[in-house]
């Protein structure tokens, strides 16, 4: 046994294409852990000793299903996502992000630590491993305008139910912000030009990197 980080997930899909109103995309449900799990047999005996670390919700976005039934995947009504459709991507936009190998995208949601486990690089790591993840999956990882969840903010009561209690953040919200984009940025996410509210991945780009740094460490 291994103290490792974990992430248990669950899915909501759609499997109704004509019946539904968003067949191409897939919402999950995550939480994370962190601490020793050990597996058991095939009969599936999981012994997880591991505390809960945090969580993330996120929509994942199959445009290769989007482009067998020629449709455009429905995820609301920002124009920012809008350009990740495959009907709709510019040059100029593969130019600025950089081209990808898979045109699938993921949309972050929300995404909190607890607060035993922040400031200590927990949070880059559990999202660099999500990254990592999503590496034959998806080519880019979005995020709609990240706002801080501030203490008293009407989303507070949601996230302490999901073991993320927040007295204990920055409570003015120009720091917040500020601190939130520095922590996206050390993740690999940058901001769109014609967005400046809009936080994107390269999944290739990042685990490449990720790649690179590994193999400059071992020399």
């Amino acid at each position: 046994m291994d103290d490792k980080l974990y992430l248990f997930q669950s899915e909501i899909i759609c499997l109704n294409y004509y019946d539904c109103n968003e067949p191409i995309c897939a919402y999950t449900f995550g939480n994370i852990y962190y601490g020793p799990i050990e597996c058991g047999d095939h009969n599936g005996t999981v012994d997880m000793q591991a505390s809960k670390a945090g969580f993330i919700n996120y929509i994942y976005v199959n445009q290769a299903l989007a482009k067998e039934y020629e449709a455009s995947p429905n995820t609301g009504c920002s124009n920012a996502l809008k350009i990740f459709d495959y009907t709709a991507i510019s040059q100029e936009t593969i130019r600025e992000i950089g081209p990808v190998c898979n045109p699938n995208f993921m949309v972050i949601e929300r995404f909190g630590i607890a607060a035993y486990w922040r400031k200590k690089g927990l949070g880059v790591q559990i999202l660099k491993g999500i990254i990592r993840q999503m590496k034959g999956k998806c080519g880019y990882i979005v995020i709609l305008d990240p706002k801080p969840v501030l203490p008293g903010d009407d989303m507070e009561n949601s996230y302490e139910d999901k073991g993320v209690d927040l007295t204990d953040l920055e409570r003015n919200p120009v720091t917040a912000q500020q601190k939130l984009n520095a922590f996206f940025r050390r993740c690999g996410f940058r901001t769109l030009k014609k967005y400046g509210n809009v936080f994107v991945c390269n999944v290739d780009q990042i685990t490449e990197m990720g790649k690179k740094n590994a193999a400059f460490k071992v020399k």
